[in-house]
């Protein structure tokens, strides 16, 4: 079995137009919003049969674009990474963990 490592940003409170039955609510907050992945959804490939006491690194830079609509707001930003199973068609995600920036 293969395993692979992705990396994203999202951001939350961020204010815009939702609609909720037939109702638009203009400033409704949104949140877990993604606003970049450092990665392909399912992940780079790390391989298959790793140790237990392995440890593996992986660098990924992004600037943050200073025109962006929304505009980022750092307070409100996590970078989440989660390790996926290939061919795993009930629990793709086998750990995942979230950091504020």
């Amino acid at each position: 079995m293969r395993y692979n490592f992705a990396v994203a940003i999202t951001q939350g409170a961020i204010e815009d137009v939702q609609e909720e039955n037939g109702n638009i609510i203009e400033d409704y907050e949104h949140e877990h919003v993604l606003r970049h992945m450092f990665t392909a959804p399912l992940g780079d490939i790390l391989g298959s049969d790793l140790p237990a006491d392995e440890t593996i690194t992986r660098n990924y830079s992004f600037s943050i674009p200073t025109n962006a609509s929304p505009a980022y707001d750092l307070d409100h930003i996590e970078i989440v990474a989660y390790v996926t199973r290939d061919g795993a068609s009930e629990t793709p995600i086998i750990q995942a963990a979230k950091k504020e920036l």
